[in-house]
């Protein structure tokens, strides 16, 4: 074999006659590749070429590797996986030269490096050579090896880069240093993304002219009506009875591994040759025709596969492509059409079958019209963003200079005060770095990309924590999901921003991370709550999730108030736990000054959050406060607002109960099974068998799935191959039925602690919550907030509810109705300001709605009093209360916004006339100077006018003592549980209506 005349120095192993072999296309290629590679450094290091499957890039590759190896340096061919390797090396070696007629035993064997073996292979190297191994294996090579190998290297080749880079492998192809050929099939914007390609540093071989030239088959695209998969195998084998030759095969692609296998079942029993591979399958599957790996032959015509047959299958066999269930993404569909494109020479029509034939019709149209105009070179983030050096803008009403991503100033970023918090894993020696390493990994799986560099420092301030910090500058690009098929990015700059801090980290990643994965932990409702340390205890919204497993109780609920201490609770408070609350809190500027704010906090995710941007040191002077309040939990108060839901406990050892399926009836109704059937248990809450087994049953014919839980030392874990052997869903995006109950924690538990199995607790959302038993006051003071609920009044003199019998202006000393009223002409009712002048007028009677109403114009308060008086002080019991508390939630509906329980006419015509309950009484009603009509319009106008704070007053006198009430609260003895049970009742009933409750008692 002579050698032709030298191209820019470098001599060519190959003649002129094994050129000659080449096609046209592929002379073009190599031309271009060689080009390149002859051509000073300055354009760039990286070469795209991009050619279809099945026309013939192997030989490309084959070609430059061979030609290029020599005394200039060694050939580096590189794959995403080891079956493209074995693959691309028996092209390389011989195959390719088989196949064109050249004799392959002058051409050199690739030999293959792993990680274990490099320094041996390298080392023993005595002439030039073409090696060859994964990516994964360059990246896990020694440090030694991989220089050794460096020193020895001319070009690098990179097969198959479409297929997404790891941000890793592309880190250490560029650490060779070496000019870098990068061939992929179907080019898309992020395969270069990561490496460094100058404009124009491509050579490109489009599909349509592929196919127009012969050189691929033609795509004739066919549709078929599917409601089950009997009937999709039914109509598949009939066309292929009627559209294909004996020798033809087919590629089935389904969407997971039960598809797979109940397609291949169906197949069998209809007497076809057919093979299944899943990853998945197991020795034990291969009696049944299924495998785990692609076979580089087997006899089966039928092939079924979920992702195996996507890349990496060449043979020409292969002409029709029956689509199941689509890929997801078009890209796969594209790479799984090309399986059946290749060998235009033998049949030049392949046939793809789907569902909707129309839209897979589309999809391709729209990929060869775009690939027929890629430039695979067009990637750099500057011409994503439309940077114009030297432009200047007029927007948002200022002007503004172009971002410049080389040079990015720290002081203009602005940091929106959101961020989840975790505690470090304690393997993490550099959490920023691994930070920074999630983020790459992240960044590679999405059409982002990173702008700039990262930003780093560290911020100090005396009497705050120190913080560690970093910033990067994210593109973020995802297209228009308000359009079906035609394309619109919708593409933003987004901020991922990180503060460490001795054990946790506060993250604004922008892109989602795998934190749970790589060993960081959620921090604890009860820490949490510390971020309310500097409230003054104002809440205003909270968000619950409910622990009762029953199936007419509520799951979720969303309540908001300008104060929700000031609501009642509700009858079920005590067995929902918060999954999200915002209340008011005081913070501390850069300057000093105090200033208040709402703050958001989600307890599931571990989420704080504040309105505004503000700039990085502003932010971490935010951070260092919540910081320092977190530091300090176990000794901040804790608000009483959080008494009143599901304690927050912690559950070392737990043992499960009792298991409740938490999945919504959409989602349930997603997942089919292998009848076609949608997902329909005939339980969802079952006990368990053991602690970590129990099984769910079928509706329809009671068959059984059994299922298992895993403590994992942070959450549960649940799996059940069973079930996602019989059910599956073409939407989800999780990989299985058990995966997305287990990632989402689509469930519940009634477990135990192992050491004290008395004590039961509910697990939901990662999180173990015990409902308060009562509603009592703990010994620390947590419980049902009583003391701005019950009002300790001197009412030692007051003997009677209504007095002896009088006929004068007002009721005789000693009763409640005559406090009532010298308490409103003072100013104040009962220890809260009311101006004199109100309405007061008395609507005791046998068809009363209250004892009194009260209309306070200044305030904008309206009252409605029910009163009741026993002989004696009070005690700490509920008798006496009863009868009172029963009347005020019977005329509760009096007090309805807009008027309508209030008869207008009929308490005018009432308060026209004197008090006479008690014989030879004669009491005015009206104790204001009001007119009944006067009187009836205020009270009504106030039911109508929102603004007005209504109010129901129970104010009772030897009934309840505040002082000895409270002790037995605490103590939860049964007289005072019942008084609790009632307060609680009446509470909830008054809030229902949107009215205040106070009880006035004796001190």
């Amino acid at each position: 074999m002579c050698a032709s005349a030298p191209v820019g120095g470098n001599v060519s192993r190959l003649d002129i006659p094994v050129r000659s072999t080449l096609y046209d296309f592929q002379l073009d290629a190599v031309e271009s590749v060689e080009s390149f590679l002859d051509a000073d450094e300055s354009r760039g290091n990286t070469f795209i070429v991009s050619m279809p499957t099945g026309s013939g890039k192997s030989g490309v590759i084959a070609y430059v590797a061979q030609d290029r190896v020599g005394d200039a340096g060694d050939v580096l061919l590189l794959c995403p996986w080891d079956a493209l390797v074995t693959q691309l090396s028996d092209d390389v070696g011989a195959r390719f030269w088989n196949h064109a007629g050249v004799d392959a035993s002058s051409m050199l064997a690739p030999v293959r490096l792993y990680p274990s073996t490099a320094r041996g292979e390298i080392q023993s190297a005595e002439k030039p050579t073409i090696w060859i191994m994964t990516l994964a294996a360059l990246v896990g090579m020694a440090a030694e090896d991989r220089r050794s190998l460096e020193a020895r290297l001319q070009t690098v080749i990179v097969d198959e880069g479409h297929y997404e880079p790891a941000p890793s492998w592309a880190q250490a192809v560029r650490k060779l240093g070496k000019r870098t050929l990068l061939f992929t099939a179907t080019p898309f914007r992020n395969d270069v993304k990561y490496f460094d390609v100058a404009e124009g540093d491509s050579f490109h071989y489009s599909a349509r002219v592929a196919i127009e030239s012969g050189r691929l088959r033609t795509p004739e695209f066919h549709s078929i009506s599917v409601e089950t998969p009997q009937s999709f195998v039914e109509q598949l084998t009939a066309f292929v009875e009627e559209n294909l030759n004996d020798a033809d095969k087919i590629i089935v692609r389904c969407a997971t591994q039960q598809e797979i296998k109940r397609v291949v079942q169906l197949l069998q029993r209809a007497e076809q040759s057919v093979l299944g591979i899943h990853e998945r399958f197991t020795a034990e599957d291969s009696s049944d025709g299924l495998v785990a790996k692609v076979p580089a032959t087997h006899e089966a015509r039928y092939w079924v596969h979920q992702n195996k047959l996507i890349e990496g299958v060449d043979h020409s066999e292969f002409r029709c492509v029956a689509l199941y269930r689509p890929p997801r993404s078009d890209r796969a569909l594209i790479q799984q059409i090309g399986r059946v494109l290749r060998g235009a020479h033998q049949n030049p029509r392949a046939l793809v079958l789907g569902i909707s034939g129309d839209d897979l019709r589309r999809v391709w149209d729209a990929f060869l019209s775009y690939d027929f105009q890629n430039d695979s070179s067009v990637s750099s983030i500057r011409g994503i963003l439309g940077l114009a050096s030297g432009r200047h803008f007029y927007t948002s009403g200022t002007f503004r200079l172009p971002l410049d991503i080389e040079n990015i100033d720290p002081k203009e970023l602005r940091v929106p005060r959101s961020f989840t918090v975790h505690e470090l894993p304690a393997s993490a020696t550099d959490p920023t770095s691994l930070l920074l390493q999630m983020l790459d990994t992240s960044i590679g799986e999405t059409d982002g990309e990173k702008v700039g560099s990262p930003i780093a420092g560290e911020w100090t301030r005396p009497e705050s924590p120190p913080i560690a910090w970093v910033a990067q500058l994210v593109y973020v690009s995802e297209q228009s999901p308000i359009l079906a098929r035609s394309s619109f990015n919708d593409s933003s700059l987004a901020l991922a921003f990180f503060a460490v801090t001795g054990s946790r980290v506060y993250a604004q990643p922008a892109v989602r991370l795998d934190f749970v994965g790589n060993g960081f932990r959620t921090v604890s409702p009860d820490v949490l709550r510390s971020a309310f340390a500097e409230s003054n205890g104002t809440f205003t919204s909270v968000s619950l999730k409910n622990t009762d497993f029953s199936s007419t109780a509520e799951r979720t609920r969303t309540q908001t108030a300008v104060s929700l201490s000031d609501l009642a609770p509700d009858l079920g408070d005590y067995f929902k736990s918060p999954s999200t609350i915002t209340g008011t809190v005081s913070n501390v500027a850069l300057d000093g000054e105090k200033y208040g704010s709402l703050r958001y906090v989600g307890f599931s995710k571990s989420r704080i959050r504040e309105h505004g941007r503000v700039s990085i040191d502003e932010c971490l002077n935010w951070l260092a406060q919540i910081e320092a309040a977190l530091l300090t939990h176990a000794t901040n108060v804790d608000h009483s607002i959080f008494s009143r839901y599901a304690e927050i406990v912690y559950c070392g050892d737990p043992v499960a109960q009792n298991f409740l399926l938490d999945l919504d009836a959409a989602t349930m109704n997603e997942y089919v099974g292998t009848d076609g059937m949608p997902l329909n248990l005939t339980d969802i809450c079952v006990d368990l068998v053991s602690d970590s087994s129990l099984k769910l049953f079928r509706m329809s014919d009671n068959e059984e799935f059994e299922c298992s839980l895993t403590w994992s030392g942070r959450r549960y874990e649940f799996a059940s191959v069973s079930l996602d052997s019989e059910f599956s869903s073409p939407v989800s995006r999780y990989v299985s039925l058990s995966a997305e109950i287990s990632d989402r924690q689509a469930f519940r538990l009634i477990v135990h602690d192992r050491h004290s199995p008395d004590e039961l607790m509910q697990y939901v959302d990662a999180q173990f919550v015990r409902p308060r038993s009562s509603m009592a006051l703990s010994s620390k003071g947590s419980g049902v907030a009583l003391d701005g609920l019950l009002v300790g009044a001197a009412l030692s003199a007051i003997t009677s509810e209504k007095g002896s019998a009088v006929d004068a202006s007002t009721w005789t000393q000693g009763s409640m109705f005559r406090l009532i009223c010298e308490e409103i002409k003072a100013g104040t009712l009962f220890g809260e300001r009311i101006s004199a002048d109100s309405l007061v007028v008395c609507d005791d009677d046998s068809g009363e709605t209250a004892d009194f109403y009260v209309v306070d114009g200044t305030n904008r308060k309206l009252i409605a009093i029910h009163a009741k008086v026993k002989a004696g002080n009070g005690g700490r019991g509920a008798s006496g209360l009863h009868d009172v508390a029963a009347q005020a939630q019977k005329h509760l509906g009096t007090m309805r916004p807009g008027g309508r329980g209030f008869d207008r006419k009929k308490m005018t015509a009432r308060w026209e006339k004197r008090w006479t309950l008690l014989e030879g009484s004669k009491v005015p009603r009206i104790q204001s100077g009001h007119d009944a009509a006067t009187a009836a319009a205020l009270v009504w106008n106030a039911l109508r006018d929102p603004s007005y704070e209504r109010e129901v007053l129970i104010a009772t006198a030897g009934i309840l003592s505040k002082n000895k009430f409270m002790p037995s609260a605490r103590r939860g003895t049964p007289q005072a549980l019942q008084a609790l049970y009632l307060i609680q009742s009446v509470w909830a009933s008054a809030g229902a209506v949107g009215a205040r409750l106070r009880i006035v008692v004796n001190e």
